[in-house]
């Protein structure tokens, strides 16, 4: 089959080639043996590996710490108060929550030009990496019309600690609730908020 039509309207039996057929099917025949290996091997590795919730929480403190070092310095500095931190993080909530709209947006704009791409499973084009070019291009449309928009009113130094907030909290929340999620946060506060 040629890969441009799979999984499109012209992805039909009849393009399909023998040899693919016949790989997919050994492939599949030696899944259920595959399956069982790696829920065993998980096993064993969460017996002996197992991390207890303590110490996620102990490696998301250093983001909460450093952020608080960066608030105090920045303060103490003039170049932000209490105040305009906390408008800041406040603010953040903005491309928060704009960005994923905006990436729904697009796509139904997609749809709209291509009818096709409404019964993908994954609401990813195949080839995606013009989609997923422009998907970043418009969050960072995004952000910057964020900062310049506010870092007149708020600061530049205060919207950009009350942004890392957010990182820092999720960071923390995820280390109680979703351990193996926690370094999202956190590592992204971290490398950040020590940049600044």
């Amino acid at each position: 089959m040629a890969p441009a039509a799979y999984h499109n309207s012209v992805d039909t039996a009849e393009r399909l080639e023998k040899a693919g057929l016949q790989h997919m099917a050994r492939a599949c025949s030696a899944l259920p043996e595959a399956s069982v290996i790696v829920i065993l091997q998980a096993r064993r590795l969460w017996a002996a590996d197992h991390v207890p919730n303590v110490v996620g929480v102990a490696a998301s403190r250093p983001a909460i710490a450093i952020m608080v070092v960066l608030g105090v310095l920045a303060r103490q500095r003039g170049e932000a108060t209490v105040p305009r931190m906390l408008a800041g993080a406040a603010a953040a909530l903005l491309p928060i929550m704009v960005a994923p709209l905006a990436a729904i947006g697009l796509w139904q704009l997609l749809i709209m030009v291509r009818p096709g791409y409404a019964t993908l499973f994954m609401g990813d084009p195949y080839r995606p990496d013009l989609y997923r070019w422009a998907l970043a291009a418009l969050t960072v449309t995004i952000l910057l019309a964020w900062y310049l928009t506010l870092r007149r009113w708020i600061g530049a130094t205060a919207l950009a600690i009350g942004a890392l907030l957010w990182p820092a909290i999720l960071g923390l929340v995820t280390a109680w609730l979703l351990l193996a999620m926690s370094y999202y946060g956190s590592l992204a506060v971290i490398g950040a908020a020590g940049g600044a």
